[in-house]
C-alpha cells in the first residue's frame, strides 16, 4: 500500500520524500501536498493579496525559485486547500521554522518571519513598519498565538480531511559530528545557539 503524505515543516520533514535521499520511498509514499518555511499562525490567517513580480527572487536560478516559492506558499495559505482537496493519509508537521523564523505583524496581518527569503523581495520593502514575534524575544505572546492557530489548524482537518493523521516530528539541532576515524567531534561554535533552540522547539510541541 502506498500512503498519501502532506508535509508542512521543514528539510527535516521535507527530505524523507525526496529520491536522492531516500531512494525508494515511492514504493510506499506519495508527497502530493508539501509547504516549507512557514509558520501555523501564519497559515490559519486569511490570505495576502500580492503581485507575483513582487514576491520573486532574481537572478531567476533554482534556489531563488523554491525561495519565491516558499513565500508564496506563506501568503496564499495554499496547503489548506490542498489538504481539503487530497486528503492525505497522514499529515507530517515539524515546528523548526515554527522557532527559527517566528512570524510578522503588519497592519492586521501575521505571515511568517522568513528572514532568508523575503528581505530579497519588493514585497518585504512594501510591507513596512512591521513587529516581531518570536520564541526568542516574547516566548510567551507566541505560545498563545500558536497554540490558537494549532486549535484552528486541528478544526480545519477534522472537518475537511478528518481521516488524515497528524504525526509531530519533534526535530532538534545537533552540534556534534560524526567523523570519518568514528571519533565525535564537537561544534563549540553552534552548541550554545543549539541547546537554546532545542529547549524552544520542546516548548512549542
Amino acid at each position: 500500500m502506498i500512503y498519501n503524505i502532506a508535509v508542512f515543516g521543514s528539510c527535516a520533514s521535507r527530505d524523507n520524500f525526496y529520491s536522492g535521499i531516500n531512494p525508494d520511498y515511492k514504493k510506499y509514499f506519495n508527497c502530493s501536498i508539501s509547504s516549507q518555511r512557514g509558520s501555523i499562525i501564519s497559515l490559519m490567517q486569511e490570505p495576502v493579496s500580492f503581485k507575483n513580480q513582487d514576491i520573486q527572487i532574481l537572478p531567476e536560478n533554482r534556489v531563488n525559485k523554491a525561495g519565491t516559492q516558499f513565500i508564496n506558499q506563506d501568503l496564499t495559505k495554499n496547503f489548506l486547500a490542498e489538504v481539503k482537496k487530497f486528503k492525505p493519509d497522514y499529515i507530517l508537521i515539524d515546528n523548526y521554522f515554527e522557532v527559527i523564523f517566528g512570524i510578522i505583524k503588519y497592519e492586521n496581518c501575521f505571515i511568517t518571519n522568513n528572514y532568508w527569503d523575503l528581505p530579497k523581495t519588493k514585497f518585504h520593502t512594501e510591507i513596512k513598519p512591521y513587529t516581531k514575534i518570536n520564541m526568542y524575544n516574547d516566548p510567551n505572546t507566541y505560545l498563545k498565538l500558536y497554540k490558537e492557530n494549532m486549535g484552528l489548524f486541528l478544526d480545519y482537518i477534522q472537518k475537511e480531511s478528518p481521516n488524515s493523521q497528524i504525526i509531530l516530528n519533534p526535530v532538534r539541532l545537533g552540534y556534534k559530528i560524526l567523523k570519518d576515524d568514528n571519533k565525535i567531534e564537537v561544534n563549540k561554535n553552534f552548541k550554545s545557539n543549539a541547546k537554546n533552540t532545542n529547549k524552544l522547539l520542546k516548548k512549542s510541541r
